[in-house]
């Protein structure tokens, strides 16, 4: 690894990180209450990799270029990601069983998979991030990802049409509850927003528009849809719906 933070407190401005070995991250943060700022980190196996960390903060970094994760935290806690630059690598941000963290101002764009992953992480937020040009999702909600807030992001250009038969949402939120979606900019090829196996969600004042569908709903129940804006929905030789409920029951819909 090029860099290993093992001593707590850490602050790490202004370097070229690049050509770590394989399987092995740019910068390894192994200590709590570091700091990564202004950096560039490129052409490693991944960019910035932290496990059980608590507190730390990754600010103002370009991020491109990895075979893996631009930023993945594993066990994390408390971790602030903002305002870095995180893009073509096959996921931008990526939290795993992690909670607490806020990612926030970030321009995540051009990922072959994801923009930012949550999986099995709850309590974190997700806010005023710009988001445009990633293959797949750009925000995913996976595995009791529950609670966690994405909040007035820009996002766009994500989810190209006809790339599997299955609904893709620019914002794809599976099996994880009580979450809230609110004041959200979405545009998609594909859907806006995708609920799936999922309840207690709250999609609220968002502007959405979706080729196939502005959200699209399976197998999920008691989630609350209300005073967004719709639009768009409908491609040629694919239709559209602005709302489409499959298999889904108990939901409050109002004022959209």
């Amino acid at each position: 690894t090029p860099v290993y933070l093992a001593a707590d407190g850490v602050y790490f401005k202004g370097f070229i990180v690049t050509g770590s070995g394989p399987g092995l991250p740019g910068i390894q943060v192994g200590s709590d209450g570091s700091t990564i700022d202004s950096c560039s980190i490129y052409e490693n196996d991944r960019g910035i990799s932290a496990s059980g960390q608590n507190d730390s903060t990754l600010s103002g970094n370009d991020i491109y270029c990895n075979n893996n994760e631009a930023i993945l935290l594993t066990g994390c806690g408390n971790t602030t990601i903002i305002a870095n630059n995180a893009h073509e690598c096959p996921t931008g941000i990526s939290l795993q069983h992690s909670s607490g963290c806020r990612i926030g101002q970030n321009n995540v764009s051009n990922n072959s998979v994801y923009g930012i992953l949550l999986r099995g992480s709850a309590g974190n937020s997700i806010v005023k991030n710009v988001m445009h040009d990633n293959d797949d999702r750009a925000i995913g909600l996976e595995e009791a990802s529950d609670h966690n807030a994405i909040t007035a992001n820009d996002v766009s250009d994500n989810a190209p049409v006809n790339t599997e038969p299955a609904p893709i949402g620019a914002i794809d939120i599976d099996r994880s509850d009580g979450n809230s979606v609110v004041g959200n900019r979405v545009s998609s090829q594909r859907c806006g927003i995708v609920i799936e196996s999922s309840s207690s969600d709250t999609i609220r004042d968002n502007m959405l528009n979706g080729g196939e569908a502005c959200v699209w709903m399976e197998g999920s129940d008691h989630n609350a849809i209300e005073n967004n804006t719709m639009s768009g929905a409908g491609i040629a030789n694919v239709g559209g719906y602005a709302l489409a409920l499959v298999g889904s029951w108990y939901n409050s819909i109002a004022n959209n």
